[in-house]
């Protein structure tokens, strides 16, 4: 995992590249957006869905971007923390970016959008390579 950025030490970004299941060529044979942000949410106990967005790159490829709030008992380090988790099929790959942030950190002035832009930018840039 690495900081988001140089700011502060409350947010972390990882991506992970994993095969997608077979026969899948989208994020969506996993489930409707809805689907999949219940899935998360259900992850642990407290955890609750924010925001869902299907997005699309250029050349079409559908990813879910899926921000859930999870509470201070399940968060390790964080404490209450906010996990955005962009997710793609590509050439037989599922990949997933996932960016968090404490809560305390998530109203400070540019956190949220900072995460936001980090799972959505990376998403966009790895599908249309």
């Amino acid at each position: 995992m690495q900081a988001c950025c140089k700011r502060c030490a409350d947010c972390v970004a990882a991506v992970f590249v994993t095969p997608a299941p077979p026969g899948c060529a989208s994020v969506s044979c996993s489930g409707s957006l809805a689907e999949q942000a219940a899935k998360l949410a259900g992850a642990a106990p407290g955890q609750r869905t924010q925001r869902a967005v299907e997005r699309r790159d250029a050349a079409g490829t559908l990813f879910y971007e899926v921000e859930t709030l999870v509470g201070g008992g399940t968060a390790g380090r964080f404490g209450a923390a906010v996990e955005v988790l962009g997710t793609a099929v590509v050439d037989g790959r599922q990949v997933q970016v996932r960016a968090t942030a404490s809560y305390s950190s998530w109203n400070r002035a540019g956190t949220r959008a900072l995460l936001r832009a980090c799972v959505s930018s990376a998403m966009l840039r790895r599908a249309a390579a």
